[in-house]
């Protein structure tokens, strides 16, 4: 799977599209306060598209908008596909590990 790193306007990001949303509630007052002070530091993961759609990091972007930043750190991958991070979030390792298998090859 490719992945490009790049900077993105927060508003370029498709909210709406909610296939990958595992994260409620979206208003976190400590990731809110952590992003406020220190900016998003771990970058989200979006599907490349036109905008761009949320695969992990929902409360990271919903945080930024909320402190009033702009332009947030991203990796956009070229497919729709998870990146198995929503999967280690609920603790399914082995859909992890066949993930890893898939984007290695």
């Amino acid at each position: 799977m490719k992945k490009r790193f790049l900077t993105l306007a927060v508003s370029a990001v498709d909210l709406a599209d909610r296939r990958f949303c595992f994260s409620y509630p979206h208003e976190d007052p400590v990731v809110t306060a952590s992003v406020r002070a220190l900016g998003v530091i771990e970058p989200p993961v979006l599907f490349e598209h036109d905008p761009p759609g949320v695969i992990s990091g929902w409360r990271r972007i919903w945080a930024a908008r909320r402190a009033g930043i702009n332009e947030v750190p991203a990796i956009v991958v070229e497919k729709e596909a998870c990146c198995g991070m929503p999967k280690l979030e609920l603790g399914d390792l082995d859909a992890v590990r066949k993930l890893k298998g898939r984007a290695a090859g």
